[in-house]
């Protein structure tokens, strides 16, 4: 007879029987196998001993595994008769799988096929700071589903600028990246931006803050306020070289101070000094000196040198100073000396403040900050 309709893209099997042996033991095994899977518990009918077992409560199952509740004993007569198998089609339905249906975290990014793009969610970065102008400095992040076609920046918050990056892909969880351009000569704040292939960003929240601190030599309070000597960078210490004359070279917590009270009526001249104990480094990129003056009568300079100065009569010992920067009787203010690449290239330097003065000299000049920065 012929077929009306569409013809089904289903196959159906008929009714089966299945035995099945209990166990006699302790534990007794309640666990058994199906030849078929199954939907439910109502697509089997169970019997002990020709006695029919009622769905869900005498027994449950979940695809081929059958469980039973009661004991089942070797001697019982144990079978299965299966009331319908389980159709099987080809793919579900169109729109028929909905997020309910799938498990939290039940698909990660390994199923996911190659060039699908992938979400960047970086949940932590470090480290949270980085110093200096060079490139090569790199930053690790931690988070989810980082594709590895895509660019990871640092962009500069103020003008949206960016530095270029390499980008190492290890995992989808764990990414590093290393810039490969020279940061701005200031401390500059910087958000991490990822961007995925089809162009979409990623930006995390937390700044960070790149480029040149300020190597701050000395600092205190310009108007006679309090300072801090004991953290100043590289040590301070007092020198004189005195001849028929008076003064005094020293610091405390608002000055540097060096003060000749000139008496003599002859003699060769007189000096007061204070130099740094330890050598100081001014990192490459570094190109400005700045000098805070205040109360500047008389005579003084001041110098950078690579050996110890040692005070002498009216200039440093054979060390010697760097050539462009002493600095001559400057005005009362702030005094900005130029730094040149020769210097400002990691090697050490200590630094000297002086003031001189021949017979009968009268002079007073403090410092109250003394500062290596870039701009």
């Amino acid at each position: 007879m012929g077929y009306v309709g569409n013809q089904s893209t289903n196959s159906y099997s008929s009714m089966s029987k299945q035995d099945l042996t209990g166990v006699t033991g302790s534990p007794v095994k309640r666990g058994f196998t199906l030849s078929h899977a199954v939907a439910n518990a109502n697509e089997i009918a169970v019997y002990v001993n020709n006695v029919r077992q009622e769905p869900t409560d005498a027994y449950t199952v979940n695809g081929t595994g059958l469980t039973m509740t009661g004991d089942v004993e070797t001697t019982d007569d144990f079978y299965v008769t299966f009331l319908g198998k389980a159709l099987q089609t080809i793919v579900p339905p169109d729109g028929s799988v909905s997020t309910a249906k799938l498990a939290n975290s039940a698909v990660t990014s390994a199923k996911l096929a190659s060039g699908i793009t992938k979400n960047a969610i970086i949940d932590s970065y470090t480290p949270s700071s980085l110093t200096g102008l060079s490139s090569g400095q790199t930053v690790t992040l931690t988070g989810n589903y980082m594709d590895s076609g895509a660019t990871v920046k640092l962009r500069k918050v103020s003008d949206s600028s960016d530095v270029s990056t390499t980008y190492t892909h290890s995992n989808d969880q764990s990414t590093t990246i290393a810039t490969t351009g020279t940061f701005a000569a200031v401390t500059t704040p910087y958000k991490i931006v990822f961007q995925n292939p089809n162009g979409n960003e990623f930006i995390h929240g937390t700044n960070i803050d790149i480029g040149a601190p300020d190597i701050v030599l000395y600092n205190s309070d310009d108007h006679g306020g309090s300072g801090d000597v004991s953290s100043v960078t590289g040590g301070w210490t007092a020198s004189s070289y005195n001849h028929n004359s008076s003064g005094q070279a020293d610091y405390d917590a608002d000055r540097m101070r060096t003060r000749i009270s000139g008496t003599g009526s002859t003699g060769y001249g007189v000096g007061y000094a204070l130099r740094s104990t330890n050598k100081v480094a001014i990192p490459t990129g570094y190109n400005r000196l700045d000098i805070i003056y205040r109360s500047v009568t008389g005579y003084n300079r001041f110098y950078l040198s690579k050996t110890s100065l040692q005070m002498g009569q009216n200039s440093p010992d054979s060390g010697g100073y760097t050539a462009g920067l002493t600095s001559n009787n400057p005005s009362q203010g702030t005094l900005t000396i130029t730094l040149s690449n020769s210097v400002a290239d990691g090697t050490e330097y200590y630094f000297y403040f002086a003031a001189y003065g021949g017979q009968n000299a009268n002079l007073d000049a403090e410092i109250t900050k003394v500062r290596v920065y870039a701009v």
